[in-house]
């Protein structure tokens, strides 16, 4: 998501200098130099400290919030009931107080939002409408959970997945046969945010799935699209099939991208996963546990696609359906097109803005 956001900005605007939380720069320190981003002071505190390196290092390494001109908030899916609590509200509005440069532009780029049940996730949605110059809901139930809590606005509109822009590595670090392998990404928030029938299942799940594969003679790979938690929930899944199977861990966005456009079949619990899979024209099959998944899926005019946790026997037909007639699980290719246009169009109208 990063990357797809970088290549615009190097693009549209390539004499600005780009900034991430600290935190996140430090996730990734490496990546973040390479791609000449830099840490975001968590404050508008300038300490000598922070002159001097600066001052060393021959360029502005470090800002503070106040000196930032634009925010664009990436981050796919965080203001809704299953992440924030009751104090939400005011951390957010403490956060954005920092952010007091005037004429800064606070756009929230193509992410879920919703349900706001929770009075904080109220508080916090309805202080995001009120600061943002521009949000967009990636999909229509996003747009309507907004449109309820704060009333309908020209500023909320819809747009896709703005992943769909970037391209996959041509040069991946992990080479492997192209259409020979069937690509397998699990999801923490399948065992943790789903119902007690869904999550109490999903380890069985993902076992029988993976052992009916490899009994089937397929070439099966696990994937770690996210972090540390779902590397952890792989190497679970691993002592329970009928022997442990690759683990691709540790590759950049472009390179897991990679990985699903050369595979034959995705099956994905993360969003990004089915997203790359959807737009590269990869049959894919995924589990669920939020809406976005299904809107994802009906943009792309593959709705049949989502497998049920608690039939397994039921997803095992629908997974050698998917190897026998791939192009039923294929998104068509003027939906993919349609889609790039649209993302398209929606960089123009922030460029505009900007």
């Amino acid at each position: 998501m990063i990357q797809s956001v970088l290549d615009q900005i190097q693009e549209r605007f390539p004499n600005s200098k780009v900034f991430l939380r600290k935190n996140v720069f430090l996730e990734n320190p490496t990546y973040c130099i390479n791609n000449h981003l830099y840490p975001l002071r968590p404050n508008n505190k300038v300490w000598p400290f922070f002159r001097l390196l600066n001052f060393l290092l021959r360029g502005d390494w470090f800002a503070t919030p106040n000196q930032i001109d634009v925010v664009l908030d990436c981050c796919g899916y965080h203001i809704t009931d299953t992440w924030l609590g009751d104090e939400s509200g005011d951390a957010y509005e403490k956060y954005y107080a920092r952010f007091n440069k005037r004429g800064r532009k606070i756009i929230f780029l193509p992410q879920a939002f919703g349900p706001f049940n929770n009075i904080g996730t109220l508080k916090t949605m309805r202080l995001v409408h009120r600061l943002a110059a521009l949000i967009y809901a990636r999909d229509a139930v996003s747009k309507n959970y907004i449109e309820a809590a704060c009333g309908e606005d020209e500023k909320v509109k819809v747009a896709p997945d703005f992943t769909c822009l970037c391209p996959a590595s041509l040069n991946p670090v992990v080479q492997l046969v192209p259409k020979q392998y069937v690509a397998v990404i699990a999801n923490f928030n399948m065992v943790y945010h789903t119902s007690k029938d869904v999550g109490e299942n999903y380890m069985n799940f993902m076992a029988a799935i993976i052992n009916h594969l490899i009994k089937k003679g397929e070439q099966v790979y696990l994937c770690n699209h996210e972090g540390e938690r779902d590397e952890e929930l792989l190497h679970q899944i691993n002592q329970q099939i009928v022997h442990p199977l690759p683990i691709l861990t540790n590759l950049s966005g472009i390179d897991v991208k990679a990985v699903i456009r050369d595979s034959k079949l995705l099956i994905t619990a993360r969003y990004h996963g089915l997203v790359s899979a959807l737009t590269q024209g990869v049959p894919a099959l995924c589990t669920t546990w939020s809406h976005k998944y299904a809107e994802l899926l009906n943009e792309f005019a593959c709705p049949e696609s989502i497998l049920d946790v608690t039939d397994i026997e039921g997803c095992i037909s629908m997974i050698d359906d998917a190897l026998n007639s791939p192009n039923k699980y294929i998104s068509p290719k003027e939906n993919r097109v349609n889609i790039e246009n649209k993302t398209k169009t929606m960089w123009n109208e922030i460029s505009r803005i900007l």
